[in-house]
């Protein structure tokens, strides 16, 4: 864990590879863990939601533009977004949701990014 803590909070990669697909996706079931676990009525702190959400964002722009395989109407669907110009609509959906996110909106969210972040 204090391997994982250097290498996404303070960096340190030491000439290796940034962040291992598997401690991406330990990451990530951690963060669902805690949205499953939270009470109905608890609300989900926005920074960390945001965090994956931009994650994931900046990896659906990156495999668009390797070329890399994107589910452009999964992803519409799910986003609301209009359009397949990723960097914009990332951008607009950022800006336009709720900050007072329910811990069931922010599972859906969050198993939505999920699916951007493995489904390359």
């Amino acid at each position: 864990m204090q391997l994982l803590y250097r290498k996404v909070v303070l960096g340190e990669t030491f000439g290796r590879q940034a962040l291992r697909r598997a401690e991406l996706r330990f990451m990530v079931e951690l963060a669902h863990q805690a949205y499953r676990d939270a009470g109905a009525k608890e609300f989900v702190r926005w920074p960390v939601l945001e965090t994956l959400l931009n994650i994931s964002f900046e990896l659906l722009v990156w495999q668009a533009e390797q070329g890399l395989p994107v589910d452009g109407h999964y992803i519409k669907r799910t986003f609301e977004f209009a359009t397949e110009n990723w960097q914009e609509e990332a951008a607009r959906f950022m800006r336009e949701v709720s900050r007072a996110v329910d811990p069931g909106y922010a599972e859906y969210l969050q198993a939505a990014g999920v699916w951007l972040l493995f489904s390359g």
